[in-house]
């Protein structure tokens, strides 16, 4: 009986050492399943973190690329706008000629230099040509070539309004709405004006306050950084 109770002894005691040592090594082998994959897992953060900090920095490198540009076409804009509307607005006056202060046909060219209007080998040629009338009439010699050479500015103007629309075309991408729309409009206007032009008016009021609209856009869209598309 004591031999007995005995072997029942030593093999519950065996199974409990087999058993804490079974559940030693299941609690080992958990363990390690866990921490191989808390490893993995950081590992997977860290290209994770990794690769958006390469697209935020890609992303900010076009970010910048983009306003950079950006800046750089606005400027453009404006001066093509301005230099134009100059042009449509004073063709009329600044090809005026009058017998006052040209005194021979050899003076209308320096005059036109000195107001930064190139004149062209056709024009110069015609006016060449006109030798005999100025004899026999300077002033309305004078008022000929005026309006020639007037109707060539207009031209000119005419060339400089398609450019425009050209330049903005070609870059709209780069163009918030707000500037888009308001282009548009100014070009809607320029070619209002250009049919209009010999009238009193001809719309220059509503081309004049369209400009002013585009330049506060522009301005303050280059000093706040407003980059919405």
């Amino acid at each position: 009986m004591n031999e007995i109770v005995k072997t029942l002894l030593v093999s519950a005691g065996s199974s409990a050492l087999v058993a804490l040592v079974i559940q030693h090594f299941i609690k080992g082998g958990i363990k390690s399943f866990y921490d191989k994959r808390l490893e993995k897992f950081k590992d997977e953060i860290a290209i994770y973190a990794e690769q958006r900090k390469l697209d935020f920095d890609r992303k900010l490198h076009d970010f910048s690329l983009y306003s950079s540009k950006r800046h750089e076409l606005y400027p453009q804009l404006f001066k093509r706008v301005y230099e134009l509307n100059y042009s449509m607005r004073f063709a009329h006056d600044r090809a005026f000629l009058s017998s006052r202060f040209i005194h021979s046909l050899e003076d209308i060219e320096p005059y036109f230099k000195g107001l930064k209007i190139s004149l062209d080998e056709d024009l110069k040629n015609y006016i060449e040509n006109k030798q005999n009338e100025w004899e026999e009439d300077k002033d309305l010699c004078l008022k000929t070539i005026s309006s020639v050479i007037r109707d060539a500015l207009y031209y000119k103007a005419g060339q400089d309004l398609k450019e425009l629309d050209e330049f903005f075309m070609g870059n709209i991408l780069f163009f918030s709405d707000s500037v888009v729309e308001k282009t548009q409009k100014v070009v809607e206007e320029f070619v209002t004006f250009s049919l209009l032009i010999r009238h009193p008016d001809g719309g220059r009021e509503t081309l004049n306050a369209d400009i002013v609209g585009l330049e506060r856009i522009l301005k303050r869209e280059m000093k706040m950084g407003d980059y919405n598309i």
